[in-house]
């Protein structure tokens, strides 16, 4: 095996994030959340250890959603108000 330096130990911190997980979601609420590390190794493939924790998600609606949300529901109400005055009446 040919490598050039500088070797990956040279160049790499010592603490790093070895990943980033993103969910899409159903709906709001909070789930449980368990990580297991199946094989962890160096550069040589010898092995290392690793303590996974546990944790949870929580999963909340976004301020703006909720903004988007109450102002379709007002403009709803506005033009259900308009209609009734008019004499007609919007389902």
């Amino acid at each position: 095996m040919f490598c050039i330096p500088p070797f990956l130990e040279d160049v790499q911190p010592a603490s790093f994030t070895l990943a980033t997980l993103t969910f899409d979601t159903l709906g709001t609420g909070t789930s449980p959340l368990t990580l297991s590390i199946r094989r962890l190794g160096d550069a040589f493939a010898d092995p290392l250890t690793a303590t996974p924790g546990s944790g949870e998600v929580v999963v909340t609606p976004e301020p703006s959603s909720m903004l988007l949300f109450v102002m379709g529901l007002a403009g709803l109400a506005g033009v259900r108000q308009t209609s009734r005055r008019r004499g007609r009446l919007v389902a």
